[in-house]
């Protein structure tokens, strides 16, 4: 699909109700693979690799991202569909539940990070852009994937060597031009229009999560919105323990629509 001159790559798989991933910073869409296998079987998958992200082109750009999601909505003739934001891919959720409330049936925020602009408070430091600028301009692209895997953010807390394997092939594959020439940011995610949502929200982290504490006043803010917590992971719970997150989406989602089918064993 093609949009405002970018080549936006996505995979829609499976048949029934539409179910959307968005990934986070310096990932792809193939991060949430444990996800597309699992819900392929009940769900229509629906991934996509935001702009200046694995196949997709264009400068990267959270305000792009979120119109180019309901652009993708129309693109498939999806009119409904819950949406699953991972870390920087939650704020794309999020902002488009708030904006296009009418084709978001629910929500899941995965991870979600502050934005300083609108969220005061004593928060975990959000990505250092400025220092991981400067690291690319010193020392290139080699360097900040190397500071990056080593950041509490993209540190895994599975005994699985194929995880780590699947995170160093995801940061191998970010090109930092995002860190040139960052896009246009996100409006008015304010805390008081996060609490005017009314569609069923679930708030996801990992135990072991940086941005744990800020996932409990998302929580506290959102009206009737459900806590996962996912035992044994870190801020990338759905790679760290793909069973217990598979199985909390599955139960947020069945509670949300009864009658959506479970994935087959």
């Amino acid at each position: 699909m093609r949009r405002d001159g970018a080549a936006l790559n996505f995979r829609d798989e499976g048949r029934g109700p539409a179910l959307v991933f968005l990934h986070g910073w310096a990932m792809s869409l193939t991060v949430w693979e444990p996800q597309a296998r699992y819900f392929a079987n009940g769900y229509r998958v629906v991934r996509s690799d935001r702009r200046g992200s694995g196949a997709s082109s264009g400068p990267a750009s959270l305000a792009d991202d979120a119109a180019d999601l309901v652009a993708l909505l129309d693109h498939l003739e999806i009119g409904m569909a819950t949406l699953v934001g991972m870390s920087q891919g939650a704020r794309v959720a999020l902002a488009v539940a708030l904006d296009a409330a009418e084709r978001i049936d629910a929500v899941v925020l995965d991870g979600t990070p502050p934005d300083p602009q609108f969220v005061a408070g004593d928060w975990p430091t959000d990505i250092p852009r400025n220092r991981y600028r400067q690291l690319f301009a010193g020392s290139g692209i080699a360097a900040v994937r190397r500071d990056i895997a080593a950041s509490a953010l993209y540190v895994s807390h599975s005994i699985d060597p194929a995880v780590r394997d699947t995170i160093a092939a995801q940061l191998g594959e970010y090109s930092g031009y995002d860190l040139i020439e960052p896009g246009a940011r996100i409006a008015g995610t304010t805390p008081d229009r996060i609490r005017s949502l009314r569609m069923p929200v679930l708030i996801v982290n990992g135990e072991h999560d940086p941005r744990r504490a800020f996932g409990d006043a998302l929580c506290a803010w959102i009206p009737g919105a459900r806590r996962a917590i996912i035992g044994a992971s870190g801020h990338l719970p759905s790679l760290d323990n793909p069973q217990a997150y598979n199985a909390a989406l599955q139960s947020f989602l069945v509670g949300v629509q009864p009658k959506r089918r479970s994935p087959a064993p």
